[in-house]
């Protein structure tokens, strides 16, 4: 982990309205559940012949949430470096992981906090693959501090525990079954997990389901490629659904109580040790509103 210095690099993340980020937020917690139950009564839509567009494909991966480890300005900070001294960073799917970033960078930033994002802020500008990741890096200029917001100098970091399959190693893997349909906002879509785990469990509870349903992978990048370029065209609109324990600290730190609090409204259900800390770390500086990063 790299020390913060005096200078930063310019943003090039953009900022989102508070009402934009509440509705974001919320969308997350309320439709990424893994257990709701399948269902074949939803309106019929489709993806369209032509595919999505950019910004279609955004609102798609806006539900999903990643993690990162910031300074009071806001700036993420870069807490790995190859062999020839390069920095880098993630943003984190698993919210475990970023919060075992952030205690290593509390101890030479107390005031470092975690931030959450939404995947549509950065998937378009961050490298997709390792290789892309490794060539980014080499052509970027290094900033002279340890935080940086040049998203080419960060990757996404995949659930550390999720094995890829098929798929090669570093890979953001899906999953997804094709005798699994939900309905999402009055339409019925084919649900893409991060976690295995939750689309099995989904898959147990669903009475339509066959008891011998595949799982099949696919890599994030790959399926957000064919989703533009159509070649899904006239199958069920995707919804994608975050980790569990993403969509639990998330829904839990949107509540909107100061510092973290569970509402007197909402009891506090047991969690781990994870959701604990999360509810005590300052986020975003404390701060509920917009900054230059764009931060809850």
């Amino acid at each position: 982990l790299l020390p913060l210095g005096a200078v930063a690099a310019p943003p090039t993340i953009s900022s989102t309205t508070a009402p934009d980020r509440a509705a974001t937020i919320a969308g997350v917690a309320a439709t990424s559940t893994p257990s709701a139950p399948p269902v074949g009564r939803g309106k019929k839509s489709a993806i369209p012949k032509g595919g999505y567009k950019r910004e279609d494909l955004a609102a798609l991966i806006s539900r999903v949430p990643t993690f990162v480890v910031s300074n009071r300005d806001s700036q993420p900070y870069l807490t790995q470096m190859d062999e020839a001294g390069k920095r880098s960073g993630y943003f984190h799917l698993s919210p475990r992981e970023a919060l075992a970033e952030l205690q290593d960078v509390r101890t030479f930033d107390p005031a470092a906090s975690l931030a959450v994002v939404p995947l549509d802020d950065i998937w378009f500008d961050l490298p997709q693959t390792q290789e892309a990741a490794a060539a980014s890096l080499a052509a970027t200029q290094q900033p002279r501090s340890g935080t940086s917001t040049d998203l080419r100098l960060f990757s996404l970091s995949p659930l550390p525990d999720e094995d890829p399959g098929p798929l090669t190693k570093g890979s953001v893997p899906l999953f997804y079954s094709a005798a699994l349909l939900l309905e999402v906002d009055g339409s019925t879509c084919r649900p893409y997990y991060f976690r295995r785990a939750d689309l099995q469990k989904t898959l147990a509870a669903a009475a339509e389901a066959p008891s011998d349903a595949s799982v099949k992978t696919v890599a994030l990048p790959a399926l957000v490629a064919q989703l533009g370029r159509g070649d899904l065209a006239g199958q069920p609109p995707p919804v994608f659904v975050a980790a569990s324990e993403a969509i639990a600290v998330v829904d839990r730190l949107s509540q909107g109580a100061p510092n973290g609090a569970t509402p007197a409204s909402r009891p506090q259900a047991p969690e781990d040790s994870v959701e604990r800390l999360a509810t005590a770390i300052p986020f975003g500086g404390n701060a509920m509103h917009p900054k230059a990063f764009g931060l809850f």
